[in-house]
């Protein structure tokens, strides 16, 4: 039977080689913690798939393996940097709103 994973959000301190990031953990399962606690995690497959890059200061949401607390997996980057808080390219148009063919 499988088991659900640990939840996590933290901050990128440190970019690794081969998509492999040392991860700062803010908050597990729901709690803050107390004291500071690393994971090395790498990237999910869908992050890699959609080409999303991740820096050093990001935060991200992920998931540590059961097994092993200092292994996980990235699921999630939050954007945090951006000025468009929606995400995604500001002077694209929507559906809605393109020019009609004559």
């Amino acid at each position: 039977m499988k088991q659900e994973n640990i939840q996590f959000v933290g901050i990128i301190v440190e970019d690794k080689s081969n998509s492999i990031f040392e991860v700062e953990l803010i908050e597990v399962a729901g709690r803050e913690l107390e004291a500071t606690m690393t994971a090395t995690c790498t990237i999910s497959g869908k992050i890699r798939i959609n080409g999303i890059r991740l820096n050093v200061g990001d935060k991200v949401q992920g998931e540590l393996s059961l097994y092993d607390m200092s292994k996980g997996r990235i699921l999630y980057r939050y954007n945090v940097h951006s000025d468009n808080p929606g995400g995604g390219n500001p002077n694209r148009r929507d559906k809605n709103n393109r020019k009609k063919k004559k």
